[in-house]
């Protein structure tokens, strides 16, 4: 805040030759480069696909989805897509590896045709 505050009073310039508000905000820029996620470096977290049968009925493909959310998993992700010569649609539900054992049992105990 000093370096800050003597810029703004006519103490310096972030051009000056010491650069102190060069030098302030690229700390806080490697600082945030160092902490993985939204505003840091990009985080490559594999997913773990689990692949839900369901039939080609209105509201029918987001049925899984909601029972995702039942079993407190969090979701990463969806993807629909039709198989070939037929008119059942698979959906796949993106997780972290951690919750995909545990998601593929409860949807299972909740009687859908799952696969991961």
């Amino acid at each position: 805040m000093e370096t800050l505050g003597a810029v703004a009073g006519g103490g310096g310039s972030p051009a000056e030759s010491d650069g102190h508000l060069l030098k302030f905000v690229q700390r806080r820029i490697d600082g945030c480069n160092r902490v993985p996620g939204r505003y840091g470096i990009a985080t490559e977290t594999a997913l773990a696909g689990i692949d839900v049968s369901v039939g080609d009925r209105p509201t029918e493909p987001a049925r899984p989805v909601s029972d995702v959310a039942g079993a407190g998993v969090g979701m990463h992700g969806s993807n629909i897509s039709q198989r070939l010569h037929s008119l059942d649609l698979t959906v796949t539900i993106s997780v972290t590896p951690c919750n995909a054992e545990d998601l593929l049992h409860e949807l299972r105990r909740r009687k859908w045709p799952a696969d991961a």
